[in-house]
């Protein structure tokens, strides 16, 4: 238990380090890593980059000596004890845990948060008890923690062992780090760690807020380690940083050679000021910003190289995003922002009169690459006024969402990658420039009705299903029939919209359906649809005899597998409705290998397959004469591939050429014979086949 404890506290010690992004004019050239200190020139210089500034407090350090509770008693498989605070009072607020070399022990730094987290806690008189398992009563050691206080390590103890732990107050270091250019740093991860990793409490980190100060905790005075990282590539790191109670501040000056230099200008050429720059690698990392100055440049120091991706947000202008490559030097380039355009619709009805509640969408025209947060949809006010604000430049549809008892504007489904046409009379294209303001006026019909009657032979069909796709924004929606067909074969469609549907009609359960695209008007529309005559029937054999009970499937067109019907107590099946097209067909029986036509092209009319076995399976044997000596490394081979190419079974010939291959179920096979690399015959088979062996010679 205690190995799976320390082993989930272990993962509680990674810290994730974000990146920062350094800005400055442009430096000297040769200083091409951004974590090099600025100069240092006092006397109390501590390392590279490092400078103390000034001094602070040390807060309170008065207490009294502790005193074990003389009631703990020791337990010969526990080690007991008492933790005090910085006053020598026992502290009810302390989690204690034991630490073990086969686990880290000694060299195991151990999170402070993370034993805060899961430690077992001490009672209100700071007493714990902790039990040793068995196995591990060797070098062990004691941690115990407290807020505000040092991690403190006992090390040696053993079973029956009563001991006391005295915790330390805990202080921090103050510090600052500073740009290039001098101003203050924000975002800027600073670590403090023991590179021994020998010290209870560390690695901590702190990040630098807009200011550019930070606050390190510490696990008490000593030497340590001090490092500043970047995601962008660089680090800055001393090794030999000396800590005393009182802590002095340090100073940190990073300075890097300029990667990155943009200018932003609006349309009439115009500096764009105090706009947002960020610049990330990947979505996993943090993004790294700056604002432009008053003169729309921004300057970058100490990109590392690779691809990255910048976005730059400013007030009144569409957001620009552009992927950079940065492969070393310095990376000049003037972008030029756009302002938002705008859009005021009103929307009317036949009678010209304003439709309030009317909802549009302006929808990006999927030629461009906005993203799904470029559309935007308003509701109409009272005088049909609808109101589109922060439009990026570029291509839109504008479309009405839904307006009860009125036709929206539609517009069909496109490919991927493709744009909408100009004169597509379906959709309504706009096309937005940097500060347009633009009206538009749309007139919204009222919607109609389709009325289709549907025969077979001349007939009326009864209980028919019907059902018509549409698309309307790049969605399809399915819009089925009120119910099946009357009587007189009608099914109707409420609601039909003006423009292009593909109407599906399937006249029986046993029948596929039929597909037929159809455009329709304002009003009522009406359509009489004649399903098709053509039939197919077959019976099903399988190992025992005629085979009751198995599933025959079928789709048209390379459509969906439905299931339309099974066989009766014969075996035989007949599906009806069918046309003259291809068709994908599949029958299925418990326990046999499934039949499978892929592309089967009926004729139309009635068509009879006749017996299909299923199950049976069938031997092709035979003797090959006359082959060649067996010179080559291994000999003739013979391969037998099915209907469709496949390979089934790929024998060596002996020396008298006999071959037996067994388990094949019924159909058309390929035999082909190899010598080496070429082939000397190759021979089509049926089975079941009349003959008992086959001869094959080899001229």
């Amino acid at each position: 238990m205690i190995r799976e404890f320390l082993v989930g506290l272990s993962l509680l010690l990674v810290v994730a380090v974000g990146g920062v992004l350094l800005f400055s004019e442009p430096a000297d050239r040769s200083l091409v890593d951004p974590f090099v200190s600025g100069e240092v020139d006092s006397p109390g210089e501590v390392g590279p980059g490092l400078k103390v500034t000034e001094l602070g407090g040390a807060g309170s350090r008065s207490s009294i000596e502790p005193e074990l509770d003389p009631a703990l008693d020791s337990d010969p498989d526990a080690v007991v004890g008492q933790v005090f605070g910085p006053s020598g009072r026992p502290i009810d607020r302390a989690r204690v845990v034991f630490a073990h070399k086969q686990f880290g022990g000694a060299a195991l730094g151990w999170s402070y948060q993370g034993v805060i987290r899961a430690g077992r806690g001490a009672d209100a008189e700071g007493r714990f008890r902790l039990v040793i398992e068995d196995g591990k009563r060797d070098d062990l050691a004691v941690i115990a923690v407290a807020p505000g206080c040092v991690p403190t390590r006992v090390s040696g103890v053993d079973a029956g062992d009563v001991i006391e732990v005295r915790l330390t107050e805990q202080f921090f270091v103050p510090g600052t780090v500073l740009a290039p250019d001098g101003m203050p740093a924000r975002g800027v991860p600073v670590e403090l760690f023991d590179p021994r990793g020998r010290v209870d409490g560390l690695p901590t980190v702190a990040t630098t807020d807009e200011n550019g100060r930070f606050r390190l905790r510490t696990p008490g005075e000593g030497s340590y380690s001090l490092r500043v990282s970047s995601a962008l590539g660089g680090e800055y790191r001393e090794d030999s940083l000396t800590i005393n109670d009182p802590a002095e501040p340090i100073q940190i000056r990073l300075r890097g050679e300029i990667a990155i230099q943009l200018t932003l200008r609006d349309i009439d050429g115009s500096a764009v000021s105090g706009a947002r720059f960020s610049l990330r690698r990947s979505r996993k990392e943090s993004v790294l910003t700056a604002s432009s100055n008053e003169d729309g440049v921004i300057r970058a120091s100490g990109l590392a190289l690779g691809s990255w991706e910048a976005r730059v947000e400013a007030e009144g202008f569409a957001p620009l995003q552009r992927d950079l490559e940065y492969q070393g030097g310095i990376l000049i380039e003037d972008w030029t922002l756009e302002r938002y355009a705008s859009l005021r619709a009103r929307v009317i009805n036949g009678k010209q009169r304003a439709l309030p509640g009317a909802e549009l969408r302006l929808i990006p025209d999927p030629g461009e690459s906005f993203g799904a947060d470029a559309t935007q949809t308003q509701a109409s006010d009272l005088e049909g006024l609808a109101l589109f604000e922060r439009v990026v430049p570029g291509r839109y549809v504008l479309t009405p969402e839904h307006q009860p008892g009125h036709n929206p504007t539609q517009l069909f489904e496109l490919r991927e990658g493709e744009s909408i046409a100009e004169d597509d009379p379906m959709a309504i294209l706009i096309e937005f420039g940097g500060g347009d303001q633009l009206e538009r006026e749309l007139v919204l019909r009222r919607h109609g009705f389709l009325n289709v009657t549907v025969t077979q032979d001349g007939r009326p069909v009864v209980g028919a299903r019907g059902s018509m796709t549409r698309g309307i924004a790049n969605k399809r929606t399915e819009v089925a029939a009120l119910d099946l067909s009357d009587l007189q074969g009608l099914l109707v469609f409420p609601s039909v919209w003006m423009g292009e549907y593909e109407v599906e009609i399937q006249g029986a359960p046993d029948q596929l359906p039929i597909r037929r695209t159809m455009k329709f008007g304002r009003g009522g529309n009406k359509r009489d649809i004649e399903l098709p005559m053509g039939a197919l029937s077959g019976r099903v054999i399988g190992a025992d005899g005629p085979a009751p009970g198995a599933l025959v499937f079928a789709a048209p067109y390379g459509g969906k597998l439905r299931q339309l019907t099974t066989t009766d107590g014969q075996g035989r099946f007949e599906l009806s409705g069918l046309e003259a097209a291809s068709y994908h067909l599949r029958i299925e029986l418990d326990g046999a290998t499934p039949w499978v036509q892929e592309n089967f092209q009926h004729p139309g009319g009635k068509l009879d397959l006749g017996q299909i076995e299923i199950g049976l399976t069938y031997t092709l044997e035979g003797q090959v004469e006359n082959l060649p000596a067996a010179d080559s490394l291994f000999g003739s081979l013979l391969s037998i591939s099915d209907r469709n190419g496949r390979v089934v079974k790929t024998l060596t010939l002996s020396s008298d050429g006999n071959f037996q291959v067994d388990g094949l179920p019924a159909g058309v096979y390929t035999i082909e014979i190899f010598e080496g690399r070429s082939r000397i015959h190759q021979q089509r088979v049926e089975l079941p086949n009349e003959l008992e062996s086959l001869k094959i010679y080899i001229p």
